[in-house]
């Protein structure tokens, strides 16, 4: 900048001047300068003051001004007169003007907030319409951004009346929340603890992400794992974390419910008539009568001691075993859908006459809702012995012995034959089916016979006819 200051000469050389108007002014930034020229070009030499203090060193016609202060010029002659003091011109340093960002916050996913700023160091009332060009402010961070933060920059601002400087700001991004909730869970009660879980629902995801922005697995805690009785228990979620987020977590209900299903079974002998020493068939038929699947059925069937065991024939599902040692008949058929059905099959042989009644009976490991088809007994009439009424001892090798079939089932036995008279003919305990009637001629005979088994005993009368001749061949 040049400014001249007017120096008025006589005719000799010099004009004499006094000043008496208004200082003249004029503002330049910190750190710049202007320079000042006196108004008179043929003086011989010049004297720069400022505040009225001669300025060393400053004798040209021109001089830079860096400094705040009222500054004047004299001009000399060669005769080395002095002309009068030019005109008083100001300088003065621009004042600091200072535009500060503000610190702002946001959370992650939500637009950036309105960004502002304010000024500090406008004098004489001035404000922000003083400037030639406003500030402008900006961030690099975006919706998307992460967490973290983030530089506020102001710039831009123009003004000839002030020194301006910026402070700049930040944008903090905090963590959007996050709440992960375990899913509410129904087990029927079954002897099985609760350990599997049935997955969380998530609220609070933004930017489009989703779980898979998650690091770590899911773990599960609270008073549902392992539970197995009935009841209602915590189901409480952990073990995720995420830069973005800040995760809270909120537990689900586990109720355990008392299954009740409808288990009956049914055990069926064979319709025809058995004697003893025969082998014969029931059908043992279990069911699951409910609308909800059984776990851990099992069927038991003890023998009473009328029965021997023989086989297990067939069985349409589970495995079933036979323990000697109790008598007794196991059928694990294990898992049973609802109205499912399955079938056993089992041969045994009576092993005395009379009423033999075997009951089986089945479980399972959910409440039954019905316990009067849990049991089930099947009564069968087992036919005494058959004892012939003929036999033929004439040495054919055909009924040469009074044979009584099965008599080998019964513990202990006597059999006593008489003729027509009432005489005893023959007696004999523990009876081996041997007799061939030695020296008796042919004819009707009366025979007794009493056999015990199981402590229990009977008698048998009847008559047998005895032929030799007329039926040998």
């Amino acid at each position: 900048m040049l400014v001249s200051l007017l120096l008025c000469f006589t005719a000799a050389g010099f004009a004499a001047h006094k000043y008496g108007g208004p200082i003249a002014s004029v503002i330049i930034k910190k750190g710049d300068s202007i320079t000042l020229h006196a108004a008179t070009n043929d003086a011989a030499a010049y004297q720069w003051f400022k505040n009225g203090l001669p300025i060393a060193n400053s004798n040209s016609k021109d001089f830079r001004a860096k400094t705040a202060g009222i500054y004047t010029v004299v001009a000399y002659s060669k005769e080395g007169c002095p002309s009068p003091i030019s005109e008083p011109l100001e300088v003065t340093i621009a004042p600091d003007l200072w535009i500060i960002a503000a610190d702002k916050t946001k959370v992650y996913g939500t637009p950036n907030p309105p960004l502002t700023f304010r000024y500090e160091g406008f004098v004489n009332g001035d404000g922000p319409h003083v400037l030639n060009q406003l500030p402008t402010i900006a961030t690099t961070a975006t919706i998307s951004s992460n967490v973290g933060n983030y530089p506020i920059t102001v710039s831009g601002a123009l003004s000839n009346k002030y020194n301006i400087y910026y402070r700049d700001a930040t944008l903090t991004i905090t963590p959007a929340p996050l709440i992960i909730t375990a899913k509410g869970d129904i087990k029927y009660k079954d002897g099985q603890p609760y350990n599997s879980g049935n997955g969380v629902e998530y609220s609070g995801f933004v930017n489009g992400d989703n779980a898979s922005v998650l690091q770590g697995s899911l773990k599960l805690s609270g008073s549902a794992i392992g539970s197995v009785d009935v009841g209602k228990y915590s189901i409480m979620p952990s073990g995720f974390t995420a830069g973005n987020y800040q995760i809270t977590y909120k537990p689900g209900i586990l109720d355990v419910l008392d299954k009740v299903v409808d288990m009956s079974v049914l055990k069926v002998s064979e319709a025809r008539s058995i004697r003893v020493g025969e082998v014969y068939q029931y059908t043992l038929t279990v069911e699951n009568k409910s609308n909800m699947g059984a776990t851990q059925v099992q069927m038991k069937d003890a023998l009473p001691p009328e029965l021997d065991y023989v086989s297990i024939s067939t069985t349409t599902a589970g495995i079933a075993t036979y323990d000697s040692d109790s008598r007794t008949i196991t059928w694990q058929v294990g898992s049973m859908p609802a109205n499912g059905k399955a079938v056993l099959t089992l041969q045994v042989k009576a092993n005395m006459h009379g009423t033999i009644i075997n009951s089986a009976s089945v479980t399972s490991a959910e409440t039954d809702g019905n316990l009067t088809n849990n049991q089930s007994s099947d009564s069968k009439n087992i036919d005494g012995l058959f004892i012939p009424n003929v036999f033929t001892p004439n040495n054919d090798g055909k009924n040469d012995t009074f044979i009584i079939p099965n008599l080998n089932y019964y513990a202990s036995n006597e059999v006593t034959i008489f003729n027509r008279w009432g005489n005893v003919v023959y007696r004999k305990e523990n009876y081996q089916n041997d007799w061939t009637a030695p020296g008796l001629n042919e004819g009707t005979y009366f025979y007794i016979l009493k056999v015990t088994s199981n402590s229990k005993s009977d008698i048998y009368k009847g008559y047998i006819t005895l032929l030799r001749s007329a039926m040998k061949q």
